[in-house]
């Protein structure tokens, strides 16, 4: 439940300082970049004005069935069953590394008041799309292949993928270094 973490931590700034703020960025702790400075990530972006960053935000989660669902597919509450009551509604994200517009945090902070909270998987993508607000894939322009939540990077392949990016002076972010 990052989103609505997040943007309560937002919303429990002063207004001034909220002001400050374009985009929030979240990364897991098991992510890794494989650059010398994560500030060129930052850097990248910093002129993109779409409203959540992440990766491969169009689709669907898998249907709820007996085989080949998704966990998450209906965790949430029941206002955000509500909110979108059709499968067709929701949209699901890989969260390992998202950055969030403050005109984004507004809008889930305003949703997560009024009980419409899910698990940041389908939220995050859920409320972009039923929101319309704008968004930015980071799959292949920032994100290392393969991106996937069962992805185990070891120590040894980790320095190959960060010889690679000097190499070809191409960081890119990888989920999960495991060790």
């Amino acid at each position: 439940f990052f989103v609505e973490c997040l943007s309560a931590w937002y919303q429990s700034l002063s207004s001034p300082l909220r002001e400050q703020i374009k985009n929030i960025w979240l990364l897991e702790d098991d992510v890794g970049w494989s650059g010398d400075d994560i500030g060129d990530l930052v850097r990248d972006y910093a002129n993109n004005t779409c409203d959540l960053a992440t990766v491969n935000a169009a689709r669907h989660p898998k249907k709820p069935g007996p085989s080949g669902s998704w966990m998450f597919t209906n965790a949430s509450t029941v206002s955000f069953a509500e909110w979108a009551p059709r499968y067709e509604d929701r949209y699901s994200t890989r969260l390992q590394v998202q950055r969030y517009s403050s005109r984004y945090l507004k809008a889930a902070h305003i949703l997560a008041t009024v009980g419409i909270i899910a698990v940041s998987e389908l939220s995050s993508a859920s409320i972009l799309h039923r929101l319309q607000l704008t968004y930015c894939d980071m799959l292949g322009r920032s994100s290392g292949i393969p991106y996937l939540s069962y992805t185990r990077i070891n120590p040894e392949l980790w320095e190959k993928l960060r010889s690679k990016a000097r190499r070809e002076n191409k960081p890119r972010f990888y989920h999960a270094l495991k060790w």
